[in-house]
């Protein structure tokens, strides 16, 4: 009995780290500082989401045929814009993004920017 309760309280010393010189990793007391910051996204609410749904219905009325997806999308392509990415890529990934049940030209890429540019700030 002895010897399995020696045989225990040296497996937990090992286990545990026992008296190991080793000093443990230092702690970055700013986590943060090393992430990158992600900007707050508005949401377009109450006036300003019918106008910004308008304004994609102006551009082709099957962009707004699901309302809150047409929203995320936007808050999507607001994102980029947030993020300061190039006109181009801020229009090619909208298009890209608003392509569903419509197919979005290069042309209309850019009108759905210029809708999300009133109300992402």
């Amino acid at each position: 009995m002895l010897i399995g309760a020696l045989a225990v309280l040296v497996l937990l010393v090992f286990l545990l780290g026992g008296n190991s010189q080793e000093e443990p990793p230092p702690v970055n007391a700013s986590p943060s500082a090393t992430l990158p910051t992600v900007p707050r996204v508005p949401t377009p609410d109450g006036a300003e989401r019918d106008a910004y749904l308008a304004a994609l219905r102006s551009v082709d009325p099957g962009l707004v045929e699901k309302e809150d997806q047409a929203v995320r999308r936007g808050r999507d392509t607001c994102l980029d814009i947030l993020e300061k990415k190039t006109t181009a890529q801020v229009a090619a990934n909208a298009k890209v993004r608003f392509t569903g049940a419509v197919t979005v030209s290069e042309e209309q890429a850019r009108q759905i920017v210029e809708a999300v540019k009133a109300w992402c700030r």
